[in-house]
């Protein structure tokens, strides 16, 4: 009896066991398969989004080959690009007193249209990091419309330099706006009307020209 009691506790021991090592069999079967479809799922969803990408990019190629060919183009407008050419082509350079140089373009240099009489000189200050060409288009309004008009470069910018280039100082708003202000008194008439116009840097430096030509009145 005791044998057979023996011998069932181990059957029973190996069938437990037996069980078991089904069971992890079916979990670790299961946990594979979870796997696989997780791989398949993120396949599909990659080919989804190569298949959309594909036609994204094949409506593109087709929209632009018929913009390409179907388009008619605008005539290039080549009187503005003579006008900025004369314009870059005008520039001059006019050397101070004190031997600093400011580079500017006149109106007077390529303009044919009379200027009004008793009209104010429209003096055009560029702000940073531009030059005077950015005022090509309202210099060639202006004279057209018979006003003397006239765009510089701040000294450091281009081909104008103050009396020392090199030294940081030369570079101030005191000393900008007095070589402005030289160059003013110096290249124009005698108790000329002038219009300032300023952007951005420029604005401020025409605020101190303007504030100093009313303190020396």
């Amino acid at each position: 009896k005791v044998t057979q009691r023996k011998s069932g506790s181990r059957q029973t021991a190996s069938k437990a066991a037996i069980k078991k090592e089904g069971e992890r069999k079916s979990q670790t079967k299961e946990v594979r398969v979870r796997s696989n479809r997780n791989k398949l799922s993120f396949l599909w969803r990659f080919i989804q989004f190569g298949l959309i990408f594909s036609v994204i990019c094949i409506v593109s190629l087709i929209c632009f080959v018929l913009y390409f060919f179907l388009a008619t183009p605008a005539p290039a407008d080549l009187s503005v690009f003579s006008q900025n050419t004369a314009f870059y082509i005008s520039q001059q350079i006019y050397t101070l007193s004190n031997g600093a140089q400011i580079q500017f373009i006149d109106s007077n240099s390529f303009s044919t249209t009379p200027i009004l009489p008793s009209s104010p000189i429209l003096f055009f200050i560029h702000g940073f990091p531009q030059s005077c060409l950015m005022y090509s288009s309202a210099l060639h309004h202006f004279s057209n419309l018979g006003y003397r008009s006239i765009a510089i470069n701040i000294p450091g910018y281009n081909l104008s330099l103050p009396l020392h280039p090199d030294s940081i100082s030369s570079y101030s708003t005191i000393l900008t706006t007095s070589l402005i202000s030289s160059f003013i008194s110096e290249y124009l008439p005698p108790s000329s009307s002038i219009v300032l116009s300023g952007h951005d840097w420029g604005a401020a430096l025409a605020y101190y020209l303007s504030c100093e030509s009313s303190s020396s009145k």
